[in-house]
């Protein structure tokens, strides 16, 4: 039950949800050697049309982003672009990661926006939820199939500096894919979903429901250009302490390593959260 986590690392107290996405590796083709990239932060939006979705129900979870499907609108940003500095900067597959170094690489997708109305699971997480006819929007039309409209859910995370050359995610593909398990209590998001009206249709930094939820690193700052650095110094406070022990996850190696980790998790029921409406936290378990 995430609810009843000791702690959260986001900054919504509400939210208790569960983020995720695959480790970013920078591989060595000299050393052939994978070494794990460090997140900076990661942030949630989530984005609708206020009184016209509906609250996702308690247990609900889904996945998206898999074989690069189009709608989930999967980008990598680089801030900041200059040469890649490493030993070997050789890389076979720019499609998604790039050679280039970055000040910041800022990685983002979306998750669908309509659900069938019943199950708040499938076999593969996937088919009780769907992308709405017009191709990603989250005032498109839902499909019949899946006629309920939810909030969409805009997944960043960043890599701060990003070294360029050749990166993967832990599967072995550039497919930007994450899952999403909600933590909040339905009524509550209902309340919010219904009522917060702001001027945003996109993922801002700027455009809070202050009024219907409760942020941990209040006051909020209505400013046009928020430095990632403010924002990570605002969420220092924020984390666990003691920080939250990751061994409990796996007893795999999952640095410095010649092959990607495949095994499977040895404590599952180990509990991260990272409550994130605009939200945002540091910890992210990416195994």
């Amino acid at each position: 039950d995430l609810r009843s986590a000791n702690g959260n690392s986001g900054n919504v107290l509400e939210n208790m949800s569960l983020y995720w996405h695959p480790t970013v590796y920078e591989h060595s083709p000299e050393e052939d050697i994978y070494r794990k990239d460090d997140i900076f932060f990661a942030s949630t939006y989530y984005i609708w049309t206020t009184g016209e979705a509906t609250a996702f129900p308690d247990g609900f979870k889904m996945v998206a982003g898999f074989n690069g499907n189009p709608n989930a609108r999967a980008f990598a940003e680089c801030v900041g672009e200059s040469e890649c500095e490493r030993d070997d900067c050789s890389t076979y597959d720019v499609s998604f990661f790039p050679e280039t170094a970055c000040a910041e690489l800022e990685v983002s997708m979306a998750f669908p926006t309509c659900w069938d109305g019943v199950n708040i699971d499938s076999e593969d997480h996937m088919q009780h939820v769907s992308y709405d006819v017009q191709g990603g929007q989250f005032d498109g039309d839902c499909p019949l199939s899946h006629p309920v409209k939810i909030p969409e859910i805009q997944f960043f995370f960043r890599i701060a500096p990003y070294s360029g050359g050749q990166h993967i995610f832990s599967d072995e593909t550039s497919f930007y894919h994450a899952d999403y398990f909600s933590g909040w209590k339905q009524e509550e998001l209902q309340h919010v979903l219904d009522n917060c009206e702001n001027y945003s249709d996109a993922a801002s930094p700027d455009a809070w429901c202050e009024d219907f939820v409760t942020f941990r690193d209040e006051p909020k700052q209505f400013e046009e250009d928020v430095e990632d650095n403010t924002i990570v110094q605002k969420l220092q406070p924020l984390q666990p302490d003691p920080p939250i022990e990751t061994s409990a996850i796996t007893d795999e190696e999952i640095d410095n390593i010649k092959s990607l980790p495949r095994g499977a998790c040895s404590s599952c029921s180990t509990k991260s959260n990272l409550g994130i409406l605009f939200s945002i936290g540091l910890l992210l378990w990416t195994f």
